[in-house]
């Protein structure tokens, strides 16, 4: 992929060069997983196959697809948005800083009032700039804001960084940063037979308390709920260093349990 600040610069240049030369144009929105309206130029502008849209006629977020026109004020809403995202995103890139979900919709709430009053606009707005310039999150400087930890025969080991041994810590445990970067550039250690992977955190707490993993030699992980990015990246961390670990469950035995195992599983 392309580095994200010559991306986002692309991107803009792009969109303005059109704009300035007066095309018609054809708006575009997804089904409600997104709602930016996707820009499509008619099929005689001598536009199509150059800058943003190379090769393809629009940014497909979904599958379904509707018509929206820039002449109403919430479509347009959403264009502002996208452009005040990435120009967000381009001066914590230059900054070289990262920042959760949260601490970017302060950021855009004080910067721009009018078009971000609450989370919902900056998550959405998040996956449409996400699509448009086809990249990752992480590549944006937006990091996963993680609630997960762990606890266990684990040592984790960062480049020029101290030894972290998760055995011997509180009740607790370790918390995982949602810095995706940081985390694959752990090193890690263990004599465990087994992870397990525990829904709620009271019950991780009382197994960490009760020294579980000393008696069963274990890694314990939760997220305290549904998984977070970080948490299971980090599981898939731990499941690809340690191939041979089977992984095991303590979820409720109801539909929500089932849906944060198959959500660990699956994605």
């Amino acid at each position: 992929p392309r580095p994200p600040l010559p991306l986002i610069e692309s991107t803009c240049f792009a969109s303005l060069d059109r704009f300035g030369q007066g095309s018609r144009w054809r708006c575009s929105i997804s089904s409600p997983r997104s709602r930016l309206p996707l820009l499509r130029p008619s099929l005689s502008s001598p536009c199509l196959r150059s800058g943003l849209l190379s090769d393809v006629s629009s940014v497909y977020l979904s599958y379904a697809f509707c018509k929206r026109s820039l002449m109403r004020e919430n479509d347009a809403k959403a264009f502002v948005r996208v452009w005040k995202v990435m120009e967000m995103c381009y001066k914590i890139l230059g900054e070289g800083k990262l920042v959760t979900q949260r601490e970017l919709f302060y950021k855009l709430l004080s910067d721009s009032p009018k078009y971000f009053s609450c989370q919902r606009h900056v998550n959405q707005t998040i996956q449409d700039v996400v699509s448009l310039l086809r990249c990752t999150r992480q590549s944006l400087g937006i990091m996963a804001s993680s609630r997960g930890a762990l606890i266990g025969r684990l040592v984790l080991h960062e480049p020029e960084e101290e030894h972290i041994d998760c055995s011997i810590l509180g009740p607790s445990g370790h918390a995982i940063t949602g810095d995706l970067n940081q985390l694959s550039r752990l090193n890690l250690s263990s004599d465990a037979r087994y992870l397990i992977l525990v829904e709620k955190d009271a019950i991780f707490q009382r197994l960490a308390e009760d020294r579980l993993y000393n008696q069963l030699p274990c890694i314990l992980i939760t997220a305290k709920g549904y998984p977070d990015i970080a948490t299971r990246f980090i599981l898939h961390r731990l499941s690809q260093t340690f191939p041979n670990m089977p992984i095991f469950a303590l979820v409720d035995w109801n539909p929500a349990g089932l849906s944060i195992l198959c959500t660990y599983k699956y994605g």
